[in-house]
């Protein structure tokens, strides 16, 4: 018995071209570099226990055949070079009910969808010992922590798809450069605050549709729901600087903007055009009063699907922000805590 080794893991993915029927993957769909993935297969059980003149138990029936598979990556795009191309975390974002738009040499451009959503075959490759679920959806939740590349964590539930003793796959992993959390430009509703951590949860709803003629009860999964919030760390400030409570009170939405650059000058802004404080609860850090709030993302245009942006760069340029704080107005750069 060869003992399989932790740290020798690939995660591989394609969208499905027909929902909920697997796709075969190859080396160049495992260009993910994953972090923590943890594949979970949880059949339900049926418990047969009919009244008899015994206590004892009677074996149990396997069900549905559910999966899930959670993993963390750092949120880039591909490299400067190759802007406008498809990246590695584009595939998993796509299914979590986003759509992708390219233009060549300059952009790739993620934003919710309600319609049209599109169901992937994710594998995870364990030190020879292959696990895949297909018709999978999920959940996407984006963090930031000072002085650390920004995150995004999956969650995808699928149904089973097989299982085997499967060679690694030998892909061509990305030339981007991960986007560390500090020298950025944030904006929250027009001013900058201190702030040392940040995240951007999708908070998608994702349903199995089941299906009597296929072999795990399943046919694939769906988004059938979002509620995207951020929540974040300010630290506490004066009312003429920044007035939480007023705001949290208040129904009025503003914009955050979120611009981060890369070392290979690559660069990624998120836009949040209508947020809204709905909480804030007092606390701590190294002795400074801050908060942790929470802001909801809400639809800008009546159609909707623009409450959030996400947006990789193949070219920079120079951002300025105008602070709408009582005292002054003034070109601002981000200080981060």
């Amino acid at each position: 018995m060869p003992g399989l080794l932790t740290r020798r893991l690939q995660v591989a993915a394609e969208i499905e071209s027909i929902s909920g029927t697997a796709m075969t993957l190859t080396a160049v769909d495992a260009n993910i570099l994953a972090y923590e993935p943890v594949f979970n297969f949880n059949p339900t059980q049926f418990k047969r226990d009919p009244y008899r003149a015994t206590l004892s138990r009677m074996n149990s029936e396997p069900g549905l055949q559910l999966c899930e598979l959670t993993f963390k990556c750092e949120l880039m795009g591909p490299a400067i070079a190759n802007a406008g191309t498809a990246s590695a975390v584009g595939v998993f974002l796509r299914a979590c009910a986003m759509q992708e738009a390219l233009v060549a040499s300059t952009s790739n451009t993620y934003t919710p969808i309600s319609t049209a959503m599109k169901t992937v075959t994710i594998a995870v490759y364990e030190d020879g010992l292959k696990k895949q679920l297909c018709g999978a959806m999920g959940n996407a939740k984006i963090t930031c922590n000072v002085g650390e590349p920004i995150m995004v964590e999956f969650t995808f539930t699928g149904k089973y798809s097989s299982h085997s003793d499967t060679a690694m796959l030998v892909p061509t992993y990305p030339a981007s450069k991960p986007l560390i959390f500090q020298n950025a430009t944030v904006t929250v509703l027009g001013d900058t605050l201190l702030l040392n951590t940040l995240e951007i949860d999708l908070q998608n709803e994702v349903s199995m549709r089941t299906d009597p003629t296929d072999a795990t009860g399943y046919a694939f999964a769906k988004v059938t729901a979002r509620n995207p919030v951020m929540t974040f760390d300010p630290e506490q400030e004066l009312v003429a600087t920044h007035d939480f409570i007023s705001k949290v009170k208040s129904t009025t939405e503003a914009a955050i903007s979120i611009v981060v650059t890369a070392t290979d000058q690559t660069q990624l802004t998120i836009s949040m055009p209508k947020a809204r404080y709905t909480g804030i609860s007092g606390g701590d850090r190294d002795g400074i009063r801050t908060y942790s709030a929470t802001m909801e993302l809400n639809m800008s245009a009546s159609a909707g699907n623009d409450e959030l942006s996400l947006a990789f760069l193949g070219t920079t340029t120079s951002t300025t922000t105008t602070s709408t704080t009582t005292t002054s107005t003034s070109t601002t750069s981000t200080t981060l805590a």
